[in-house]
């Protein structure tokens, strides 16, 4: 199933309980927490979510479904609750930012794009613990 078909199928199962004005797509949309401008891009035009801080917020909403329909990775994140909360918030934000890079573009994560995609974000994310630990 698409993007469009699936988030156009979950505002349908939302609306019949929704007397008139209450089950409009910007109830939805607000319900879901994104502008309803968005909503009709992805119901009416078929774009199709790659930002990693909007798949966090759908997946946040919805569960971990939305990257089997968006066709994304999931990661296990068992492993990094292993680690100080800092290096695991911060490797979990850079697994899915670089997941959605990499999905975004269509790079084969076997490339030696992909791999330069995935280190200048892991220095970044890095660094930003580097920065906070630094100026405690």
């Amino acid at each position: 199933m698409t993007w469009k078909n699936w988030i156009t199928e979950q505002y349908l199962q939302w609306r019949r309980d929704k007397p008139g004005r209450a089950g409009s797509a910007a109830s939805y949309a607000r319900e879901i927490g994104f502008d309803p401008q968005i909503l009709s891009n992805w119901m009416n035009r078929g774009s199709t979510p790659r930002e990693m801080e909007t798949i966090q917020k759908l997946a946040a909403y919805f569960g971990p479904v939305i990257y089997d329909v968006l066709d994304i990775p999931q990661v296990d994140y068992v492993s990094l609750d292993k680690l100080p909360s800092e290096f695991g918030s911060n490797l979990k934000t850079a697994i899915l930012e670089i997941a959605s890079e990499l999905n975004k573009y269509s790079i084969d994560p076997e490339s030696s794009e992909a791999e330069e995609i995935s280190r200048a974000i892991l220095n970044k994310r890095l660094l930003t613990v580097k920065k906070v630990n630094n100026s405690g």
